[in-house]
């Protein structure tokens, strides 16, 4: 899942950083953020995140975050936010959404599983606007996130 969201490229960069710095000797869970953060770094990856605060947002929790997307057709908005699943208390907003879609007029349309939008403790929803009533529009691309749509 997390080479979803930096993307292949960045990812074996990553994971030979990990390797290269740590074949001979031992290792934590941190050194492995440290270096996924280090190659995410390198990039010009436009929605730069702490890598650490995202795994450990997955790590820590029992489900998975359920998200709901409304559209406006008239006015061509989208709206996204996280709701309660029916087997839990509640939703815990400390977990990091990646949001990932892909729409008619996409260019790389279920290529591209990098997200362009997330859900955050900060921002537990998210909007936008300029998707024309005529296109479709498709929300986690090939299951990218761990998120339910």
């Amino acid at each position: 899942m997390l080479r979803n969201l930096v993307s292949a490229r960045t990812f074996r960069n990553g994971i030979r950083t990990y390797l290269d710095t740590h074949q001979f000797g031992s290792a934590s869970v941190n050194d492995f953020y440290a270096a996924m953060q280090s190659a995410l770094d390198d990039t010009e990856y436009e929605y730069q995140f702490r890598v650490k605060t995202v795994m450990r947002s997955w790590l820590n929790q029992t489900t998975y975050s359920l998200v709901k997307v409304r559209r406006n057709y008239a006015l061509g908005h989208v709206y996204m936010w996280r709701v309660p699943k029916n087997d839990t208390k509640g939703v815990d907003n400390t977990t990091w959404t990646p949001l990932a879609y892909a729409m008619y007029s996409s260019d790389e349309l279920f290529n591209d599983t990098i997200p362009t939008k997330w859900l955050t403790e900060d921002s537990k929803n998210k909007s936008f606007g300029g998707v024309p009533r005529h296109e479709w529009i498709i929300f986690n691309v090939q299951q990218g996130g761990e998120c339910s749509i």
